[in-house]
């Protein structure tokens, strides 16, 4: 169990008046919930538990059954209670190992769940009520107000590990049981178990409960001087106020990036670097709350008579500097010195190191948000956007990093650039064509110069072009609207199946060997091309790159049959579960 801890400090209490602020968009997608609709037994829902195999248990009203929930299916089990009349006190919470070895008590009864039915072990001795019980290795730890006992089923022998007359917190009141630590409060104070007591006894606090662990320590409601009642927190070694309401009795807790939840009689708020916002409450929130569990990293539940919620964030989380940003972001490029360029609708945003700098584009202009390789950086280190004004006319503006301007690229004889793509050899691929003209003609754009390289021919049927890329070979790709070619050796040749009504973006698959040595990338990319692999007007999850430094960008909303959304995300991979599939990027 191995839990380290110090001696407490000095009570610091401090009331809360911080300014209150809105909401970010993506806090609102990081709620799931469930209620009897998704097969609860009965959406009132007053306990819940966690086990180490990441399975729920909920406690409801006045049903007969229990909620197992894997986060997919919801799987119901016998009532520990035996009688339709509840007795709420005795409600506690349902603790099983992560074999489903399940123990609570229940109507002053320790019982064990075995072979689909609760059995019960003991009663509590005459005038000791029990609190809880948790399953650890083969033993049960049992929470009693005047002593903490462990039970061995096997043998039915008990060990007393603590007693009321030889630890200064008691009498005990509370037991909190996650995977690899046990938290117990008492009236004047907390200790862990393995015990090492924190009194609250010098800072005058009692009165203990709800315990939510924290990384390093843990937090619970107290009641302090006064009458009133506040959140205390304990970590490295101190104890101190992180919440205190006058006329309330909250419940306090860390989220899953250390931000401060607080339950305060009917309102609920998250306190984010001094910034209290109340959280509306809807749907599940909307019920009175009765209990909350903590997860490991901060992702926590609530049980209400409404259901149970779950905030969990997003594994694509919007990057620090730019939560608040909330225009469509469809491209990314990477200069030569690792700084990152994106996209941004109305501006240019530019990412270097750690900092995010935007650079509006002209009045009039919004970036193109259809070409999802609408950003190139050039080997002088300007880059180029494409964009699109207020009648629809596409154009590409050149931005001058020393100047801090943008200006237009004009083609020669009224063309208008429709796509454009890096050059190997230096400089920039432009598809341009001439409006009321057919077919489109392949520049070289290098240092201000457009030099005409390929027409397209006859089998052109399509009109926009919207992505060129040149394979390692020289042979130079083209797609568009209905149709597409290639260059081989400087000559056209039809490069689309028929059945390809739209090629939005061509992509390069890196060309891997058998176990023999044979190449298969080309056999494979062949495939995927008459599969309809490419990215078509069904599918356009936005731009996505893995660059230099190792980081995984991608864009967030294009439109299609993927549900829209806006921003730039960066892939926290420290949420991932195994248990969960993320469409991998190339």
């Amino acid at each position: 169990m191995g839990i380290k801890f110090g001696r407490a400090s000095l009570l610091l209490v401090a009331a809360w008046a911080g300014p209150e602020c809105a909401l970010p968009a993506e806090f609102h997608s990081a709620w799931r919930s469930w209620t009897a609709a998704d097969g609860l037994a009965e959406s009132y829902t007053y306990s819940l538990s966690l086990d180490p195999g990441g399975h729920l248990w909920a406690r409801h009203g006045a049903v007969h059954s229990i909620s197992v929930l894997d986060g997919f299916w919801v799987r119901r089990l016998p009532e520990p209670r035996n009688g339709d009349r509840i007795s709420w006190e005795s409600n506690a919470r349902i603790y099983a190992s992560a074999q489903g070895w399940a123990w609570t008590t229940a109507e002053g009864e320790l019982k064990e769940l075995r072979d689909g039915r609760w059995v019960a072990h003991c009663r509590a001795p005459p005038g000791q009520t029990l609190i809880a019980a948790a399953p650890v290795g083969s033993r049960v730890i049992v929470l009693l107000d005047t002593a903490l006992a462990e039970y061995d089923p096997a043998t039915a022998a008990w060990r007393t590990l603590k007693t009321q007359a030889d630890s200064p917190i008691a009498p005990f009141l509370a037991m909190f049981a996650g995977p690899r630590e046990i938290w117990i409060t008492g009236e004047h104070g907390r200790p862990p178990y393995p015990w090492n007591e924190i009194s609250g006894r010098a800072a005058h606090l009692l009165h203990f409960r709800y315990p939510e662990p924290v990384p390093g320590g843990v937090m619970a409601q107290a009641r302090v001087a006064g009458g009133r009642t506040a959140v205390v927190e304990w970590t490295a070694g101190e104890l101190h106020s992180v919440y205190t309401s006058a006329d309330g009795a909250p419940r306090g807790w860390r989220g899953p990036e250390g931000d401060l939840w607080i339950l305060d009689g009917t309102k609920l708020y998250r306190i984010v670097d001094g910034n209290k916002t109340r959280v509306p409450r809807t749907g599940v929130l909307s019920g009175n709350i009765f209990d909350v569990f903590v997860e490991d990293g901060g992702t926590f539940w609530i049980g209400s008579s409404e259901g149970i919620a779950r905030y969990t964030p997003l594994h694509w989380q919007p990057p620090a500097g730019l939560r608040e940003f909330d225009q469509t972001i469809h491209a990314i490029a990477e200069d030569g010195k690792g700084r990152l360029w994106f996209a941004a609708t109305d501006c240019l945003l530019e990412l270097d190191g750690e900092r995010w700098k935007r650079h509006p584009i002209p009045a009039g202009l919004r970036t193109h948000a259809v070409h999802t390789d609408g950003v190139l950086v050039e080997e002088t280190g300007r880059v180029l956007l494409k964009a699109i004004n207020q009648e629809q006319v596409e154009l590409v503006l050149e931005f001058d990093f020393e100047r801090g301007v943008f200006r237009a690229v004009a083609p020669p004889g009224g063309r208008r650039i429709q796509s454009m793509s890096p050059r190997r050899a230096g400089g920039v691929w432009m598809a341009t064509i001439l409006p009321g003209v057919a077919g489109f003609q392949v520049d070289r754009y290098d240092q201000g110069r457009f030099l005409p390289q390929f027409e397209s021919g006859p089998g052109w049927q399509g009109s926009d072009v919207r992505c060129l890329l040149e394979r390692r070979n020289g042979d130079l790709w083209a797609g568009g609207i209905s149709s597409g070619c290639a260059w081989r050796k400087r000559q056209a040749d039809p490069a689309l199946p028929k059945e390809i009504r739209v090629c939005r973006q061509w992509c390069l698959r890196p060309r891997r060997t058998s176990q023999r040595g044979r190449p298969v990338g080309r056999a494979r990319w062949r495939d995927a091309l008459r599969r309809n692999a490419l990215d078509h007007s069904a599918r356009r999850p936005g731009s996505r790159a893995q660059f230099s430094s190792g980081a995984r960008w991608h864009t967030l909303g294009c439109h299609g049959g993927w549900r829209r959304t806006r921003g730039v995300g960066q892939l926290d991979r420290s949420r991932l579960r195994r248990r969960l599939a993320l469409v991998h990027l190339l």
